[in-house]
This record gives structure tokens, C-alpha cells and sequence, in this order.
């Protein structure tokens, strides 16, 4: 994106006087939280979770939990709505996660992912919400898993929702880096002498750190358009992790698991026409125009973005570590 539309497509202090209200309380959502709160002006950060023993623990991690208000629910609840009553800014990160339990679990996760969003989205448009952000994945690009089809439903509904001058926002990454359900921690689990579990020695992925994580989400928060943004980043082979991890690594390889890819897509063949490389990030345009009066500009990525396009070496992927 040329630098003459950064002024009209993004604006300058989103977050400073504002309620920010944050689903869910895990590790992006403190990180999020302490960011904005060190950075910007808050008027209030309100976090809402069904699980309290998370909440008590992000209490201990958030700088200025004085800042900070607890909620304990959940989004499916009619009474969400008068949660986030004076809320200016949300953040969608509450979440089912963990691909092998949602395959055997498809209604909960329909029912947390997908409906769950749509209670949210509802409340947003409804309570005058400003500017609404969901955290989608890579895994909602041709899924073969059905968290990947309940995200890529969810993401749909969201950028639907864009009503008037509200603006609903999607950001898209792959694993971010030392969350509680990434490879990482596992991996450096791993006991010396023991090999590394892995399902596929030629599986890649996407990676970002938290805080490219972080900035992907402030992005969207600073869009004036209802937009997907997403991470620019290159993908890695997960051999190379535990080789970065420990050069002597061994594998014992397991086989795939239900409803995992060898390889994960960032932009399919069919969104690049409406895709925009930023340098830092991509931005795509919806496949729906939610107004008349919208004109995208024409997408100048080429083709499709996957995980094993351009891989990290193994040293790239030490000093992310």
C-alpha cells in the first residue's frame, strides 16, 4: 500500500480515551492488554472470560491492573450485550483452539466459534461499538479441520456485520510463538536424548512472535475500512524448530493427526486479486462490499501465500527464539 493512502486508511490515536474491551484473558489478550496500556491512554481495559482461574492469573501479568476491569462470562450469554455497553473498541480473542479436541468436539466448537461470534458481533452493532476486531487464523484458508471451517464461517459473519460508520476488522496469523498451544513449549520440553514428536517431517507453518501478533491487531484497531489484515512473515519447517532448539534433534515421527495439513495457506489463489502487499502486513479487501460507495484498490499480490513459499533457516528461527 502506497504511502499517499496510509492517511485515509488508518487513523492516528485509536485507542487513547476509549474503552477497550478484550474476549477471553489468555496470553495474547495480557499481551495486548500491558501493550496498549504502555502505550496509549485507555480510559478502561475490561476483559471477559468464563474461566476464572485464567483471569486470576492474568490479574498477576497485566502493569496496570488498576486500569483493568474482570468479567466473568461468556460470549454466547444474552447478557454480553450489557457487558460491553460502553465499550468504544473490542477485541474478539476468546476462543476454542486446540484442533484435535474440536474434531471430536464439532458442536461445542460450532457453538463457542461460530455462534459465539455472531452473539458478539450482534452486541457490537447493536451497543454502537466503534471499531471491532476478530482473531481469525490461517487454518480458515480451504480448511481441512473443523476449526478451520468454523473460523473461516466466523470471519465471513464478522466482516458482514459492518453497519454504517462501525467497523468490523479481521486479522489473520499462523501459531504464535510460545502460546499454550504452539509447538514451541513442547519442543523445548523435549528431555536431551529424547526425540521430538512430530506427525510429518516436510509439515510447515506460519509463525509470528507475540508482538508481531500485537502490532498485527493495531493495524485493524487503526483501520478505517472493514478489512482483513494479515501477517507477512515467512514460514518455517518444524524439523528446523527442534534443530534450532537442539542441532543433534531426532524425530519420532507419528503420522497425521485428524484434520491437519502439511503445509497452511495465508492467502488462497482466490484472494489475491484483493490483496495488498504493505511491506509490514497484507491487507484484503472483503469478498462482499458492505457499501455501495466502497472502492478497493486492485490487489498486487500475485497468487497464493503458503507456509513453505519462503522458509525461515534455521538460524532465523534461532534468533526469533
Amino acid at each position: 500500500m502506497t504511502s499517499d493512502r496510509d492517511n485515509t486508511w488508518q487513523s492516528k490515536s485509536p485507542i487513547d480515551g476509549k474503552v477497550v474491551f478484550i474476549t477471553g484473558c489468555g496470553s495474547f489478550a495480557i499481551a495486548f492488554a500491558n501493550h496498549i496500556c504502555t502505550t496509549y491512554k485507555p480510559k478502561k481495559v475490561v476483559f471477559l472470560s468464563r474461566n476464572e482461574s485464567k483471569q486470576e492469573e492474568a490479574r498477576q501479568k497485566v502493569v496496570r491492573p488498576g486500569s483493568c476491569r474482570w468479567i466473568l462470562g461468556d460470549i454466547r450469554d444474552s447478557r454480553f450485550k450489557h457487558h460491553i455497553s460502553q465499550a468504544q473498541i473490542l477485541i474478539h480473542t476468546a476462543s476454542l483452539k486446540r484442533v484435535p479436541a474440536i474434531e471430536y468436539n464439532p458442536v461445542e466448537a460450532a457453538s463457542n466459534i461460530v455462534e459465539g461470534t455472531a452473539n458478539v458481533a450482534s452486541a457490537c452493532v447493536d451497543t454502537g461499538v466503534e471499531k471491532a476486531v476478530f482473531l481469525s487464523t490461517d487454518k480458515a484458508v480451504f480448511p481441512v479441520n473443523h476449526y478451520g471451517v468454523c473460523k473461516g464461517a466466523a470471519e465471513r459473519l464478522w466482516l458482514g456485520s459492518n453497519v454504517d460508520k462501525q467497523i468490523f476488522s479481521a486479522t489473520r496469523y499462523g501459531n504464535v510463538m510460545g502460546s499454550s498451544d504452539s509447538v514451541l513449549p513442547i519442543y523445548q520440553a523435549v528431555p536431551r536424548g529424547k526425540p521430538f514428536p512430530i506427525t510429518d517431517k516436510r509439515m510447515t507453518r506460519f509463525w509470528v512472535t507475540m508482538d508481531e501478533a500485537v502490532g498485527l491487531v493495531l493495524q485493524a484497531v487503526k483501520s478505517q475500512f472493514g478489512s482483513i489484515i494479515l501477517s507477512k512473515t515467512k514460514g518455517f519447517k518444524v524439523t528446523d524448530l527442534a534443530r534450532a532448539i537442539r542441532t543433534t534433534a531426532q524425530f519420532n515421527v507419528k503420522g497425521i493427526r485428524p484434520g491437519e495439513k502439511i503445509h497452511e495457506l495465508l492467502v488462497s489463489e482466490h484472494e489475491a486479486h484483493r490483496t495488498i502487499d504493505c511491506t509490514d502486513f497484507y491487507w484484503m479487501a472483503p469478498e462482499i462490499k458492505y457499501a455501495e460507495n466502497q472502492h478497493w484498490p486492485t490487489g498486487d499480490v500475485k497468487g497464493p501465500v503458503q507456509s513453505d513459499d519462503s522458509l525461515m533457516s534455521v538460524e532465523e528461527i534461532k534468533e526469533k527464539l
